[in-house]
């Protein structure tokens, strides 16, 4: 307002009387320079009356889709009490963390990668809560590519998610968290879906390198309604297992070793599977049986599962409920593989799954799981093993 003021003085001198003779021309200069400047400070008001009432800058919101690339995070926080005979119980608190972008390359060409907590065991990405407040270990989880060949052929390679189905999300062949290395083959036709793989488990630059050839087909059918069949095989072969020490860590997870701690045979492990799903008082039901053999080993060679879900915890409110028993021998499958939670992990364990989930929302859920086990029975030290995991868990 000062220097409105001031402007119309100066209008106001200037538009008075001639001040002494021969200054008519100064005088005609002057009261055009105060109209351009009474018009420009004229739009500087009107420019901040429109600022004050402008409603106030967004704040920056992180979009999960940005140019292309897609984000995708998850956290879960996990009590988990373990009661093994012989040994104190063992309660600790853990986390698994992962993020990970992925996006397209080509309309039929897409890449991504993951971090995740958990160092590096293959099987697990859990983080114990320990050692002073240490920072935590995150490691290299996903790094694939997909290419769409065909509408029937989709070829991925890199460290991957796994590529077999792992029917009813049980782990009697694979942990849930394990994501092999290699190169995999999906096929796609009406009903029958398969999947082939190369991965590549150990390399040596002095020897032949360790792999596992596989591949799985099923076939699916609408029996009536919204009852459906599933049924299917597979056949995993370990070129150059025998006489391998244990691929991780050095650890037998289960499996009998010779006595210089190799394994004895290879593995050659034949799957059968079905899995029949309905609804059932507008709920859908799911049930299964897995079954597994090693055909290269000369004892302990065998593993089923039978078991069934009611529910879906996926919707606000929503929940589920589930059951699983479960008989793996010693040599029937890789043990650092198979899940790490049933009987401590690995092979040679037997006994019950229990679990139920609620979910809060699309993005919070709450798991349970309790699984009453015995351990040890094939190598001759059976022990009785109780876990029980209490989670939550987020993801963006």
């Amino acid at each position: 307002m000062k220097i409105r003021l001031l402007v119309g003085l100066v209008a106001a001198i200037a538009g008075g009387p001639t001040l002494a003779y021969g200054q008519a021309s100064e005088i005609a200069e002057l009261r055009a320079a105060v109209a351009a400047l009474t018009s420009r400070l004229a739009a500087l008001e009107a420019n901040q009356a429109q600022l004050a009432e402008a409603p106030p800058a967004p704040t920056l919101a992180v979009d999960p889709v940005i140019d292309g690339v897609k984000l995708n995070a998850d956290l879960r926080y996990r009590h988990e009490s373990i009661d093994q005979q012989g040994s104190d119980r063992r309660d600790r608190q853990r986390i698994r963390a992962r993020i990970g972008l992925s996006g397209d390359v080509t309309e039929k060409v897409d890449i991504g990668f993951r971090l995740a907590t958990g160092g590096s065991s293959p099987i697990s990405a859990n983080q114990s809560l320990d050692t002073g407040f240490s920072r935590k270990t995150i490691g290299l989880d996903l790094a694939y590519f997909n290419w769409q060949l065909s509408e029937q052929l989709k070829l991925t390679g890199g460290k991957m998610k796994n590529p077999f189905n792992r029917v009813g999300g049980n782990g009697l062949l694979w942990d849930g968290d394990l994501n092999p290395e290699g190169l995999a083959l999906a096929i796609g036709a009406g009903p029958i879906t398969a999947s082939v793989a190369g991965l590549w488990v150990e390399e040596r630059s002095g020897g032949s390198d360790s792999m596992l050839l596989g591949g799985q087909v099923a076939y699916s059918t609408a029996l009536n309604g919204d009852t459906k069949l599933e049924v299917g095989a597979g056949y995993f072969d370990y070129l150059k297992a025998q006489g391998q020490t244990p691929f991780f860590d050095g650890s037998a997870a289960g499996n009998i070793l010779a006595v210089n701690g190799t394994y004895p045979t290879d593995f050659n492990e034949l799957e059968l599977f079905a899995e029949l799903s309905t609804q059932v008082a507008d709920r859908p039901l799911a049930v299964f049986f897995d079954y597994v053999k090693n055909t290269e080993a000369n004892a302990f060679d065998t593993g089923w599962a039978i078991g069934g879900k009611y529910g879906k915890a996926s919707g606000p409110g929503s929940w589920e409920v589930g059951y699983t028993y479960q008989d793996l021998e010693a040599n029937a499958v890789i043990g650092i593989f198979t899940d790490s939670n049933f009987g401590g992990g690995g092979t040679d364990g037997s006994g019950h799954i229990f679990k139920a989930a609620y979910a809060f929302n699309q993005k919070m859920k709450l798991n349970l799981t309790y699984l009453l086990n015995e351990r040890g029975a094939d190598s001759g030290n059976k022990l009785d093993y109780d876990r029980f995991q209490a989670d939550i868990s987020f993801k963006y």
